[in-house]
């Protein structure tokens, strides 16, 4: 998402699964210093996004990931792994449950490889899998002042208090998802 911009600057780039993201802005310690006193903006635009529809779609992906999907309440997310039917790991997942549909964002693991496991794993069942990571940024920001940032950009919006709740919204026109998650492990969003 940002990638072309961060070629611009002093950012050093790697990838992720063939996806560029940013490793470095300025230096390791002076943004490990702003995330752990203030806040970080975090680039994660290298995870993938999949979108599962379908009235199977919560026992589908349940009988395919390692936690359990389907008793997870509107609202929610959980994070999982999708493995091989002999165990090998796919990919890191976190799973939002929306009233329609799993948004699964790939944390880790190629978003292709995932999306084929999936699919060839769709023959009877009411679901459709679309590869919607074209269209959506993921980014975080954390920190102990990551809930106040947050809270700025979206103020008339009531903030995930509990962790892996979310809220849908919208800043300035644009559909946004706001999880209260951490990559980190500092609170954050």
């Amino acid at each position: 998402m940002f990638a072309e911009q961060y070629k611009s600057g002093n950012v050093q780039m790697k990838e992720s699964f063939g996806v560029p993201y940013p490793e470095v802005f300025t230096d390791a310690g002076s943004e490990y210093h702003a995330l752990t006193n203030s806040a970080a903006l975090i680039d994660l635009c290298h995870w993938g996004a999949l979108v599962l529809r379908g009235g199977d779609r919560l026992r589908f992906l349940n009988s395919l990931t390692t936690n359990d999907v389907e008793s997870l309440p509107e609202g929610r997310a959980c994070h999982s792994a999708l493995a091989t039917v002999k165990g090998k790991l796919v990919a890191e997942l976190f799973v939002l449950k929306r009233r329609d549909e799993l948004f699964v964002l790939v944390a880790q693991g190629a978003t292709g490889a995932v999306a084929e496991t999936i699919d060839k794993h769709i023959i009877t069942d009411d679901v459709t899998l679309d590869d919607v990571s074209a269209g959506y940024g993921v980014v975080a920001v954390e920190g102990p002042m990551a809930r106040g940032i947050s809270w700025r950009l979206f103020p008339d919006e009531s903030l995930p208090g509990d962790p892996l709740q979310f809220v849908d919204t919208d800043y300035l026109g644009t559909p946004v998802t706001v999880v209260r998650n951490t990559v980190t492990g500092e609170p954050g969003y």
